[in-house]
């Protein structure tokens, strides 16, 4: 067996570079796969939040109109009309929409109930489900 060459203290030469080199390398290439797998998930709950064009003249402050759709829940400018952001989930239709200050509360027909940010449609802030509600909501009860 060969002995390794040692410097002046009696020790063998560290090789720093190359033990840092090989898991920054992987790292480096890791990194494309990540970030594309990251951004082929796809969207929890089947949500679908689109944040149209900014209405220019929209007043600071002012919350926009909301209504439902037989598929969506929209926001949009009293006076223009222009919407604003549009929220969908694939399969499903709001039941119900609570507008509030800040809030739209939308009940769904599969039993989820979300909360949108208002203002300017920028997330979805939370989804709670109310268990065993989806068969009923199928009813004309409902």
């Amino acid at each position: 067996m060969a002995a390794l060459p040692l410097d002046a203290t009696g020790h063998a030469p560290a090789r720093r570079g190359t033990r840092i080199a090989l898991p920054v390398a992987l790292a480096v290439l890791a990194l494309p796969l990540i970030t594309a797998a990251h951004h082929s998930r796809p969207a929890p709950y089947g949500d679908r939040l689109t944040v149209h064009a900014r209405v220019d003249d929209a007043r600071p402050g002012r919350e926009p109109a909301l209504r439902a759709t037989d598929r969506a829940v929209q926001a949009y400018d009293k006076e223009s009309g222009a919407p604003r952001w549009t929220y969908t989930r694939a399969g499903r239709r709001p039941v119900t929409l609570l507008p509030a200050p800040g809030h739209a509360f939308t009940l769904w027909s599969d039993g989820l109930v979300t909360d949108t940010a208002r203002a300017d449609g920028g997330s979805v802030r939370w989804h709670r489900a109310v268990p065993a509600s989806a068969d009923w909501l199928r009813t004309p009860a409902a």
